[in-house]
């Protein structure tokens, strides 16, 4: 298991990882980037369900805001959104980060 020195009972992740990033600019819409990441998952759909009927699957999706006028900004996802990740099996996590002033 990666190391061939290694001799003892083999060790297995408990977390592990997918991590698709949007490929559209920073300056995007929420929508847009939620859009691009949601037609990049389609084809996996089946195989992230697989893998949700034995695991924990969630999708985390973060947001910086660095202008304070966008402070108060608000995410909402379309039916189809909500959909595809129920279709998937998968929790959502949403973790809003204001940077406004940060530099």
């Amino acid at each position: 298991m990666g190391n061939s020195a290694y001799r003892g009972r083999p060790v297995f992740a408990k977390d592990s990882r997918w991590v698709v990033e949007s490929t559209l600019p920073p300056t995007a819409s929420p929508k847009a980037h939620i859009e691009n990441l949601s037609e990049r998952l389609i084809p996996f759909v089946d195989n992230i369900r697989a893998l949700a009927d034995e695991n924990d699957v969630s999708f985390w999706c973060a947001i910086y805001i660095y202008s304070e006028e966008e402070y108060n900004q608000g995410l909402d996802f379309a039916r189809e959104t909500v959909d595809l990740l129920s279709s998937l099996g998968a929790s959502l996590a949403v973790d809003p980060y204001y940077l406004a002033g940060a530099d």
